[in-house]
């Protein structure tokens, strides 16, 4: 289960940046199924909390305040992953390219880039895996 090269999951496109997420738990349904396909038990929340984090840098990124937070939180996310796997890059990309999956969400992604510009993110977040 740990890094499939080609998880078949049916990607939400509708026209929204937040797409579905039946649950509010921040993480688009689609997003969740991926987790479980390239993904251990183990590696699951740690994957979950990267997801969340790269979904809140689409939704939450008015500010560069906004972004340096969303910035933060990823970065801790993808330390935890890290900790919990070897083949964490790939998994972290995996996730990335399924959530910034049409026009509509690759502008939010760039606006969240540009929000970055100038800002001070240059400390690296220690790890913290949500449970």
């Amino acid at each position: 289960m740990s890094s499939s090269p080609s998880p078949t999951v049916s990607l939400d496109r509708t026209p929204t940046v937040a797409g579905v997420d039946s649950t509010g738990a921040g993480i688009r349904d689609d997003i969740k199924v991926l987790v479980t396909q390239i993904g251990t038990p183990e590696q699951q929340p740690a994957l979950r909390q990267v997801a969340k984090a790269i979904q809140l840098s689409l939704v939450k990124n008015e500010t560069q305040a906004d972004a340096v937070a969303a910035t933060n939180v990823l970065d801790s996310a993808l330390a935890c992953l890290a900790q919990k796997s070897p083949t964490y890059v790939n998994q972290s990309n995996t996730i990335l390219s399924a959530t910034v999956d049409t026009e509509l969400r690759f502008n939010a992604l760039r606006k969240f880039e540009k929000a970055l510009v100038g800002a001070d993110v240059s400390e690296i977040a220690s790890p913290t895996c949500d449970s």
